[in-house]
């Protein structure tokens, strides 16, 4: 436990990530900020981290006016999921949990007591995730098994085309998951992850930070397992989310994420796995090459235009990832 500002115990400290969705983030800390009063009724201490990542639409300036008790973090460019979550994983480094919850989140009561309290009762998880929900309260499907190589021939691939339930893909999106009970997972999603601060290589470093956007909680899910520990999905524990807020509005989109396949593959599968990862990301590049120029097909300024920058994005990631991990 960690004792800090005016001598409050913090149990559990949540990172909420923040970029350019300044009306969600608020309704976010709004209902984080009610489930961390209510879990200090229970005694558990509860302290929330924001940080963000240069938003240009005043979400840094409603957090500091609207909720001071919340410690602000604002970065003067946008830094990324990986390198921006543990800037807020470092702020109280000896809590024994810290949670990371994405923005576009809205906490339902019990989650965090839920979460905290189950990684307090079994000393072998490293990790647990609630039920993500959809706006409209159905079930999100969320959990995923981690990508094997074989998951490089189908997912992405002609394969996916023409055969889009094909057991690869239905093992990789756990088609076959049962959400309505509790039960051990590969890799429950970043948008609402508790962490025994201590299973961390690092108590100040949750995400490996060559995974700047993309694979960054696959990667940590993974390391956990390789050392040993278990992870854990909460059916009653529920999280509202408006999935992908964010992203959908980021322009390097599609590079952050052939960026992210390829060193994930790189860092845990070695050489053939980069080899694979770059070619699969070849092949989808020519495939959305095809489609863009379908669809300029009448406009052939547009058409080179957008060629030109497909192509120029496929050549950046080859070049980063071309010295395998770590590559800048």
């Amino acid at each position: 436990m960690d004792l800090h500002e005016g001598g409050r115990v913090i149990d559990v400290s949540v990172v909420v990530l923040s970029w350019n969705t300044c009306d969600l983030l608020v309704r976010c800390l709004e209902t984080a900020s009610a489930e961390a009063e209510r879990c200090a009724a229970d005694g558990l201490g509860v302290r929330l981290v924001v940080v963000d990542n240069a938003s240009e639409d005043g979400s840094a300036e409603a957090v500091a006016e609207r909720f001071g008790d919340v410690h602000l973090i604002v970065n003067e460019s946008n830094r990324g999921y990986a390198p921006a979550n543990n800037q807020g994983v470092a702020v109280h480094p000896q809590s024994e949990f810290v949670m990371t919850l994405n923005s576009d989140t809205e906490v339902r009561p019990g989650a965090f007591g839920a979460l905290a309290g189950f990684l307090r009762g079994h000393p072998d998880y490293a990790a647990c995730g609630p039920r993500l929900l959809w706006p409209d309260g159905t079930t999100q499907p969320a959990c995923m098994r981690f990508p094997r190589l074989a998951t490089l021939l189908a997912y992405d691939t002609p394969l996916e085309r023409l055969w889009p339930d094909n057991p690869w893909m239905r093992d990789y999106f756990c088609r076959d998951f049962d959400h309505e009970h509790d039960t051990d997972v590969d890799q429950p999603p970043g948008a609402c992850l508790c962490l025994r601060r201590e299973a961390l290589p690092d108590p100040c470093v949750a995400f490996d930070e060559q995974f700047w956007l993309y694979y960054n909680d696959v990667d940590l899910c993974r390391d956990l397992a390789k050392g040993g520990w278990k992870i854990r999905y909460l059916a009653d524990a529920q999280v509202v989310h408006h999935k992908g807020a964010s992203t959908a509005t980021f322009p390097a989109m599609a590079r952050e994420l052939y960026m992210g396949r390829i060193r994930y593959y790189a860092k845990h599968y070695g050489p053939p796995g980069r080899l694979l990862a770059r070619a699969a990301s070849r092949w989808r590049a020519r495939e959305e090459r095809r489609r863009v120029m379908r669809m300029h097909r009448h406009d052939p300024q547009a058409r080179e235009a957008a060629v030109a920058e497909l192509d120029g994005m496929l050549e950046r990631v080859m070049a980063a990832t071309a010295a395998g991990v770590g590559a800048p």
